[in-house]
């Protein structure tokens, strides 16, 4: 009986690790410019491994962006994310070595919620579904 739990427990843990989408573009900016660029560019190895991951759907699907901005600056999101509509995050997760905080409002101000790897697939599950609107991170 252990071992048939045993297997069904690695079982579950292999598809939720596998469930997660893999990066091929991040978003790189700050306050005044915002780039889309390939994971495989050399900005993106010089900038480290700070970020947020936010998806449109839950179950971090639809619109997907990693955004990559420095440690402890406000970031607004509330008009840009998803780009050209306005759906709002409902999947959210933070980089492995750092966390993030959502706010639900601009100039992270507002009700927070903190975001550790590997995040929410469903911010419904904790009430902040399409309500963030600025984030900032921190390293752990």
């Amino acid at each position: 009986m252990r071992s048939i739990f045993q297997i069904s427990l690695f079982g579950s843990l292999a598809l939720s690790i596998a469930a997660r989408p893999v990066i091929d573009q991040i978003v790189v900016g700050s306050h005044h410019t915002v780039e889309v660029v390939p994971v495989k560019d050399g900005k993106v190895k010089a900038m480290g491994k700070a970020g947020l991951y936010l998806c449109s759907e839950a179950g971090f699907r639809g619109t997907c962006i990693h955004y990559t901005t420095p440690w402890g600056e406000c970031t607004n999101i509330w008009h840009t994310f998803p780009p050209g509509r306005h759906e709002g995050v409902s999947a959210a997760g933070a980089d492995p070595g750092n966390w993030c905080t959502l706010y639900s409002q601009e100039n992270c101000r507002g009700r927070e919620l903190q975001i550790y790897y590997p995040g929410y697939k469903d911010l419904r599950e904790v009430s902040f579904n399409d309500k963030a609107a600025s984030y900032n991170c921190a390293a752990l």
